[in-house]
């Protein structure tokens, strides 16, 4: 092959990794459309993106990992959903209270809590996700350990955390606009854009996670 389709290529590479993070979103879609599943799903997608840098293979990778930590990813994962929807339903509960001073004590402390999730969730799941890329055991009784090992490092490189929340929450935000374009947005995410956000996040905790933050 020869020209600007030639392996070689900028342009060839460029269309091999967004076909790489296609093929990466669409099994993420595929697997997560369960919503039990969305655990595992997401350790297979941040697992396959690791892959993509290395230059692995990202359609075994996804779904060796999925396998691996279904069950840890899946317990985490159901938590997340669980807290999620209590804090979801406090806030909805506190805004029907009139008193104002209480009602914004209350809000503040849901806040601080959902803050404590996410900056959990940013590292946890890329860090569950290299211990199933680097064939390390993925058991449900490490679970406390990660949470604790990726609390600390939120805190740690907080910047880092931030941009990472930053990079999740934005296309959520974009969403909420309007329907049509909740609708053009989870759509793009669905296709694309679920494994370009773990992408951009494993780039950026790169560095952190090779020097095994959970030990």
């Amino acid at each position: 092959m020869s020209g600007s389709f030639a392996p070689d290529t900028p342009l060839y590479s460029a269309l091999s990794w967004v076909s790489s993070l296609v093929v990466i979103s669409l099994c993420w879609a595929l697997t997560g459309s369960v919503v039990v599943t969305g655990g595992a799903a997401l350790v297979g997608t941040f697992a396959a993106c690791m892959s993509l840098i290395g230059g692995g293979k990202v359609f075994r990778t996804f779904f060796r990992s999925f396998g691996r930590a279904f069950l840890p990813a899946t317990l985490a994962w159901l938590f997340d959903l669980v807290v999620g929807g209590l804090i979801a339903w406090e806030l909805l509960v506190v805004s029907r209270i009139s008193v104002g001073a209480l009602r914004y004590a209350i809000v503040v402390v849901l806040f601080l809590a959902l803050g404590l999730l996410a900056i959990v969730n940013v590292w946890f799941w890329p860090v569950l996700a290299r211990r199933t890329f680097e064939d390390r055991p993925a058991r449900v009784g490490y679970l406390p350990t990660l949470a604790k090992a990726s609390l600390l490092a939120g805190f740690r490189y907080l910047p880092k955390t931030v941009v990472g929340v930053v990079i999740f929450v934005a296309p959520v935000l974009l969403a909420l606009q309007s329907p049509r374009l909740g609708a053009t947005v989870a759509l793009v995410f669905a296709v694309f854009g679920m494994a370009f956000c773990c992408y951009l996040v494993t780039l950026l905790l790169r560095k952190e996670l090779d020097v095994q933050i959970e030990d």
